[in-house]
């Protein structure tokens, strides 16, 4: 059908267009975007400038989808989008755009379903050398969870950024408190 029709448009775009005649093509596919709805856009719009290999454009009109404000959208379905954008962004190496647009969809997404946005977001940051990102990042994330390498990255940015913060958690009388004591025992 339409989708099958567009991503052959696409695909000819992409083997067969200049890069003159492609940008002249990104404009025209960002008009016949306007006014069509964000499942059209889901459905049509992405896979054309997907195919096409117009992956600014893509990644833009991605964004978008994962920010789509109307009241049909839930929390699972923002999710669902997020995982396309998340790698379409690490192979265009964004890294620090990918982070900070992912702090910015975090509370578009319900509480108890954020522990993913916010470890892409570290990774992100972690991609892009901004160690501050990082920590901004690792605020959303409870402490205690995630794998033991991510763990360790957060105690190595606290004992060079935060070393106060590092001792307040080494401090607790759990599990990830004596991990904490453990590392600064071993590092401090």
């Amino acid at each position: 059908g339409m989708r099958w029709t567009l991503s052959e448009m696409g695909a000819a775009v992409s083997t067969s267009f200049t890069p003159e005649e492609k940008g002249a093509f990104a404009k025209f596919a960002e008009t016949r975007r306007a006014g069509i709805s964000p499942a059209d856009v889901d459905s049509f719009a992405v896979p054309l400038a997907q195919s096409a290999g117009l992956a600014e454009l893509e990644a833009r009109w991605r964004y978008e989808l994962m920010m789509d404000k109307s009241k049909a959208v839930n929390s699972s379905l923002l999710l669902s989008r997020m995982q396309p954008f998340v790698e379409l962004q690490r192979r265009r190496l964004k890294f620090a755009e990918l982070g900070a647009q992912l702090e910015q969809f975090a509370p578009r997404v319900e509480p108890q379903q954020r522990y993913a946005v916010w470890v892409a977001a570290q990774q992100a940051y972690q991609s892009a050398g901004d160690p501050e990102g990082e920590l901004r990042a690792f605020a959303g994330i409870p402490f205690g969870t995630g794998g033991r390498d991510q763990q360790t990255r957060l105690f190595q940015l606290l004992l060079t950024r935060h070393p106060d913060k590092l001792l307040q958690h080494a401090s607790n009388w759990n599990s990830p408190g004596q991990d904490a004591a453990d590392f600064v025992v071993a590092n401090g």
